[in-house]
């Protein structure tokens, strides 16, 4: 008999069923149904790793500062041939099919029936049904209670297996007002970027081509809002695609709304600040799974398009996930770092508890990632242009939500905010780990953003907003430094809140707004044009000699 080892952190560290939920087992019908399982492997143990490039990228400046294309991320940091072998002939003799998807560094993809994929990794699938207490709603999915099982000679090969659970991980990150309720003041994403002091790009950014990415896990674009947009700006370019096979799917009452916001923040910001420049903006949808949601991110860096940010608002407390799942996403960000990449990610709209009945605070995933910004909420008030005030937007009080933000319960302090003399420590026991957010910008839906959806203005907020307005800030600062910028965070901590207003007043219910960095607005809220500046001193360096030119599908880089 094979001897076989614990996958580990492959179970979610909460999963005992709750009052509001029942399991039962698969029947034969559905164990009979096709599933694939994506393993994640390790890199190849003789090359370096994601973790010394990065450093070696910010050991080095200006025409030195050079992120890797898609075919180099493969080869320095794919799985070696061996441990692909390996892993294939073992997946293979329990009857499973065996297949790489092209451009993938360190993945196999195994399909089979469920029943076929529970037996080779010892795990029993069950039946999950569990009602919403605040809503009502019902989710129906399977999943498994124990770690999984592979062979021994494969430990340390195989870091995770995600597809197993289909249980949906992830809610957007949107807040919208309930009817018969009217915001107190609105925003244009226009409007924003020059409260925000956003750059405007010399000559508008006339030659420039930029290319962002929106992560959705639901929804679609609604073609007549876009062409209200491309008729005003014909150098905008909206591309959707469907990883993996899924989505776009149009949800009207629900994520086609933030599918809106994110889009036409990061249009609107463009509009006034580059209107001359070429904008891609390239929308992946995916299952909302944790083998979905991991492969989309990890797309981004492998697909040969060179973005300069990508956004994602979706995001869930991170008892739902998996420990092994949380590792392979951060590394999936640190592999769009190394290609320059900055992810920015919501950082929740329900306050320091995340939705949580248990009396303590938690933090949000994936905003809690390392490798990623995770992006706070504030309640802004200004006119003219001008900004008056500006708190830490907590109106749960009311119903309208509150800025998420807090300590991780899986990631240990990161040596960017260890170095700036930020030590997070958790309000549940005191525990110093990774905090959250890193930054923050007006996300109340009382003073939301004006979008267009389905030809009707509509005002909404939200961390799911904060993330494109940031995703925009740092494909301007791209742009005007004439770099990408990659793993960021380093730099926006050393700079010791240049180019950040500070925010100190109000909290999310476990933490408060002070001077310096805290787990309810991070740094704080931009001031575009120092932040720029700051970046440009601390991150690049630039000779005078580089021009800005177009290549590999559109991606701004240094010529």
């Amino acid at each position: 008999m094979t001897a076989t080892v614990r996958l580990a952190g492959s179970a979610r560290l909460e999963v005992s069923p709750a009052a509001n939920t029942t399991v039962r087992p698969l029947t034969g019908t559905e164990l009979a149904a096709p599933a694939v399982v994506t393993l994640h492997l390790r890199q190849d143990p003789r090359t370096d790793g994601l973790a010394v490039r990065l450093a070696r990228q910010h050991l080095s400046t200006g025409p030195r500062r050079r992120h890797i294309g898609a075919a180099e991320l493969t080869t320095l940091h794919g799985a070696a041939a061996v441990d692909v072998a390996s892993v294939s002939s073992w997946a293979t003799a329990a009857g499973l099919r065996v297949h790489r998807r092209e451009g993938t560094p360190a993945t196999v993809d195994a399909s089979g029936s469920l029943a076929t994929l529970a037996r080779a990794f010892g795990v029993e699938l069950e039946g999950w049904r569990v009602r919403d207490p605040r809503t009502g709603a019902v989710a129906s999915f399977r999943d498994h209670r124990d770690e999984l099982s592979i062979p021994a000679r494969l430990d340390g090969l195989v870091t995770a297996a995600l597809g197993l659970s289909d249980r949906p991980l992830a809610s957007s990150r949107l807040a919208t007002l309930p009817l018969g309720v009217t915001a107190a003041i609105s925003y244009t994403p226009e409007e924003l970027a020059a409260i925000y002091d956003f750059p405007v790009l010399q000559d508008g950014g006339a030659g420039t081509t930029i290319t962002v990415g929106i992560a959705e896990l639901g929804g679609a674009v609604h073609r007549a809002d876009l062409a209200v947009f491309t008729a005003a700006n014909p150098r905008l370019r909206v591309i959707e695609e469907a990883a993996q096979g899924w989505g776009p799917t149009s949800d009207p009452g629900g994520a086609d709304v933030e599918v809106a916001l994110d889009w036409q923040v990061i249009a609107g910001v463009f509009r006034r600040c580059a209107p001359q420049a070429d904008v891609n903006v390239v929308i992946k949808y995916a299952a909302n799974t944790d083998r979905g949601f991991t492969n989309l991110i990890e797309s981004f860096a492998t697909d040969g398009r060179n973005y300069t940010a990508v956004s994602t608002s979706w995001g869930a407390i991170e008892d739902r996930w998996t420990p092994a799942a949380m590792d392979v996403m951060d590394r999936a960000f640190q592999m769009g770092a190394v290609r320059g990449i900055v992810h920015s990610v919501a950082a929740g709209d329900n306050g320091s508890s995340d939705l949580s009945l248990d009396g303590r605070q938690h933090a949000d995933f994936p905003a809690s990632a390392p490798h990623a910004v995770g992006c706070g909420g504030t309640t802004l008030i200004a006119e003219g242009g001008v900004r008056l005030n500006e708190v830490a937007w907590n109106e749960i009080r009311v119903g309208q939500g509150a800025t998420g933000g807090g300590v991780s319960a899986h990631f240990p302090v990161p040596r960017y905010q260890s170095s700036a003399g930020v030590r997070p420590v958790s309000a549940n026991g005191g525990a110093a780990r990774r905090g959250v957010p890193d930054v923050a910008a007006n996300a109340d839906p009382l003073t939301g953003y004006v979008i267009h959806h389905r030809g009707v203005e509509s005002v909404v907020g939200g961390t799911s907003a904060v993330s494109p307005l940031w995703t925009a800030l740092f494909a301007l600062a791209s742009a005007s430094t004439g770099h990408r910028l990659g793993d960021v965070l380093p730099g926006l901590y050393a700079a010791r809140l240049a180019g950040f207003t500070d925010i100190t007043t109000g909290d999310n219910g476990g933490y408060r707004a002070e001077p310096g960095w805290d787990a309810a607005t991070g740094l704080g809220v931009p001031s575009g044009r120092a932040l720029c500046d700051t970046l440009r001193r601390s991150l690049v360096l630039p000779d005078p000699a580089h021009r800005l030119r177009s290549r590999d599908r559109g991606g701004v880089e240094v010529g």
